[in-house]
């Protein structure tokens, strides 16, 4: 029963939270795991989903700065638990800011909101605000997974979902570290500001770096498209050669830039005097597909391998094309594989 006994109530919480203890620990690791199923489903880019159970003292506390003094004016009593509304926290954190509103959409189908808090637009509607940005959903799981026997110990609990970007999160961990308060000095506050506004333009500048970076990317698309005469001197860059995989290997989904700039460089690092261009990587090509392609049938058939990926795959044309310069390009045992087939031909 609710009382107006602070003292009391404190215990009762202690109670509460010490005696549940595995519960609550469990029930967050639920929809952690839930959050990744979704987002690993519906949402194409990476993102780090986590969580965590809050501190038993610290709840005590917020209850008694945000709620205490309000209900004891009002002679309304209460139990401390009812009114933490964030004692399981989750956490996805992602990239860049405009997936935050994406995430959102997405999870606000799949759970039953309760609540939302848009940080964005509380601090984007004042011209001398700056601060910690996201979008933080109060949730409860719906009653078509409350239904299933792996969410039950859910049924009636509510969980607060933070979606922020991998800076929004670095800012509200320095800022809640620093714990600044409204009446310290004000050139300490203006101090604060700064760095917040700071942050939010390293977010600003991420995006507008990925937009530039995902034109290039087209703009050099269409040019391999283009005739020869226009690429023939087209030296490779990390964007250049990604767009020449993507051209040559559309459906394959695993042209992650640092592959791709990894494997840029061991080819400048074993080229040589060579300069590689795209007209050359394409003749590289031509000249020994059909030779490949026999060698990946010989694979499917005898060492069960169904095919090579892309990156394997070109690896075996730049050996073909200059076995000197190239011999590292392939680890020992695929060379010494494809010269005893070599050998055979």
């Amino acid at each position: 029963m609710s009382s107006l006994d602070f003292e009391m109530e404190k215990d009762r919480f202690r109670k509460f939270y010490d005696d549940n203890l595995d519960v609550h620990r469990e029930r967050v690791e639920i929809v952690i795991q839930l959050l990744k199923a979704i987002l690993d489903n519906k949402f194409s880019k990476k993102v780090t989903v986590l969580g965590r159970l809050k501190d038993r003292e610290e709840s005590i506390q917020k209850f008694s700065r945000k709620y205490q003094s309000d209900l004891e004016s009002k002679k309304q009593p209460y139990q401390i638990k009812d009114h933490i509304t964030d004692l399981y926290g989750l956490r996805v954190i992602c990239s860049y800011e405009d997936e935050v509103n994406e995430i959102s959409e997405i999870l606000s189908k799949e759970f039953h909101v309760i609540e939302v808090t848009n940080k964005v637009k509380q601090i984007e509607s004042q011209s001398n605000l700056f601060g910690y940005k996201g979008i933080h959903l109060d949730i409860g799981l719906d009653e078509s997974r409350l239904s299933m026997v792996e969410y039950s110990r859910c049924n009636g609990q509510r969980f607060e979902i933070q979606i922020r970007t991998i800076t929004q999160d670095a800012w509200s961990t320095i800022d809640h570290l620093i714990n600044y308060k409204k009446d310290i000095p004000l050139d300490l506050k203006r101090r604060v500001m700064t760095l917040a506004a700071l942050f939010e333009l390293a977010d600003h500048e991420f995006l507008s770096i990925r937009d530039k970076t995902d034109e290039h990317l087209k703009s050099v698309k269409e040019l391999l498209n283009c005739s020869k005469s226009e690429v023939v001197n087209l030296q490779l860059d990390a964007l250049i050669l990604q767009a020449f995989f993507e051209k040559e290997y559309p459906e394959y989904q695993g042209f992650n830039s640092y592959k791709v700039e990894g494997f840029l460089k061991e080819i400048k690092e074993l080229s040589g005097e060579q300069v590689i261009t795209i007209q050359k990587l394409n003749e590289i090509l031509i000249q020994h597909k059909d030779t490949l392609k026999k060698y990946e049938t010989y694979l499917a058939e005898n060492k069960g391998v169904e095919s090579l990926n892309p990156f394997t795959e070109l690896r075996h044309f730049l050996y073909l094309s200059d076995k000197s310069n190239f011999s590292k390009i392939l680890h020992d045992f695929q060379r010494d594989n494809f010269d005893g087939w070599l050998r055979e031909q």
